[in-house]
């Protein structure tokens, strides 16, 4: 492939990514004044990009999570009973 059409496809990519980003920004009309719409299209385009980079891992992702949470309720939990025990003791 020439330098040119490398050029020419690149200026394409971006060119799409573009009209996606725009094409999002319509949707936006009325929820939001047009001076913000910085502050939401760049969070979500970041979130998009992560989202399908980490696509694969997703899943495993999300699973892990929920051990984790479930883990810190059980330890949170045992603290809890930890400190009524204690305090039941000191009032007894």
């Amino acid at each position: 492939m020439s330098m040119n059409e490398l050029q020419k496809q690149t200026n394409a990519n971006i060119q799409a990514k573009a009209n996606l980003i725009w094409e999002i920004a319509t949707h936006l009309v009325g929820l939001f004044k047009p001076h913000e719409y910085g502050k939401v299209i760049l969070p979500m385009t970041v979130l998009k990009r992560f989202d399908d980079a980490l696509k694969e891992t997703k899943d495993a992702v999300v699973d892990m999570w929920k051990a984790l949470l479930v883990m810190v309720f059980f330890v949170q939990w045992q603290s809890v009973i930890s400190i009524i025990q204690a305090v039941s003791i000191l009032l007894n």
